[in-house]
């Protein structure tokens, strides 16, 4: 009975592990550029790292919009759920940021549809590419809410401290 029950447990965690450790860090990697990109949006993905117990991390995370960098994401720490990988669907934990720039929040992906939760805290405005693209010269600290999914996208923000120069509303 305790042979059995030992076999078991050993066969349970050579899959548990054994499935994580089949998936080469160059396709977990190619995955989520091809879930996060789309038409003229599109991340890069420098310093990929696999970690031992489902989870990965990234030195740095840029989101562009053609050539232009909308913001860049330093020592992001995800998680991904075990249950639901062997699903298919891609549960991610997220962690990051960099100084007093902090970033966390869930995303779900399950086939083509994605969703998730973000919140920003303390991203200078001056850091964010995107600010400038939309034509606004400004400083202070931004604190963002960001929900979407395929759909939908709500965005709640405040910035504290600001001091603009200049905004001219323009899109692109």
């Amino acid at each position: 009975m305790r042979k059995t029950l030992l076999v078991i447990l050993v066969s349970f965690l050579v899959v548990f592990y054994g499935t994580w450790f089949v998936f080469p860090e160059d396709v977990l990697k190619s995955a989520i550029v091809d879930h996060f990109s789309y038409g003229d949006l599109s991340i890069e993905i420098d310093g990929f790292k696999k970690g031992l117990f489902y989870c990965f991390d990234i030195e740095r995370l840029t989101f562009k919009k053609n050539s232009d960098v909308l913001m860049l994401v330093n020592n992001v720490h995800s998680k991904i759920n075990f249950f639901k990988f062997f699903l298919l669907h891609l549960d991610m934990l997220i962690n990051g940021g960099s100084n007093d720039e902090v970033i966390e929040g869930k995303i779900s992906i399950i086939d083509d549809n994605i969703s998730g939760n973000l919140i920003f805290k303390g991203w200078g405005l001056e850091n964010i590419g995107a600010i400038k693209l939309f034509g606004i010269n400004a400083k202070g600290k931004l604190m963002a809410k960001i929900s979407f999914d395929s759909y939908n996208l709500q965005i709640e923000f405040s910035v504290n401290d600001l001091v603009a120069d200049s905004i001219i509303l323009k899109g692109s």
